[in-house]
């Protein structure tokens, strides 16, 4: 009752903790420890999860690989209206929507999937570079991708740990 998390016996039929064992409010504990040290709180869905301070680093990264494939879903598109001059803006078309479609889904709704094939899409982007340039370029969604799989993978985790366990873990934070 002193507001501590308390980390007790998995109920094996129920995957959730005993009755009892769950925390109690907030009760004298500074916030910043309550966090520090990961409380359970059984029965949140995917979203509120997501939603919870606990995972705010997780969510402003995922939300950065997000917002960085809409500003190169964006200058795609500035390119698209250059090649379109030259009757070759077809392709720069179905660019852009795929870009724009993989930052909505790994930003929404944190897929791994996603990530996973902006990676693949970064790395032939970047071998169809050299290969018809002879220049290193078309690596930014490479290395967006990259930071996607980590941390939509991280997410991934948490949750599964989350599910396992019923206590929200605590993620790491950047130090500012």
């Amino acid at each position: 009752g002193c507001g501590a998390p308390v980390m007790g016996n998995v109920n094996a039929n129920m995957g959730m903790p005993e009755q009892g064992m769950n925390a109690a409010p907030n009760m004298g504990m500074p916030q910043q420890g309550f966090q520090q040290m990961g409380y359970a709180q059984p029965g949140l869905t995917k979203g509120q999860f997501y939603k919870h301070p606990n995972m705010a680093q997780c969510r402003k990264e995922i939300r950065g690989c997000g917002i960085a494939m809409y500003i190169l879903a964006g200058l795609n598109l500035v390119i698209m209206f250059g090649l379109a001059a030259l009757g070759q803006g077809f392709w720069t078309i179905i660019d852009v929507m795929l870009i724009l479609a993989l930052g909505l889904i790994i930003h929404l709704a944190q897929s791994r999937v996603a990530s996973i094939i902006l990676t693949v899409y970064g790395t032939f982007n970047v071998i169809y570079m050299i290969i018809t340039t002879g220049k290193f370029s078309g690596y930014l969604f490479l290395i967006v991708g990259i930071c996607a799989i980590i941390y939509t993978f991280r997410f991934q985790k948490a949750w599964k740990e989350y599910q396992r366990t019923g206590v929200v873990p605590v993620m790491p934070s950047k130090k500012k």
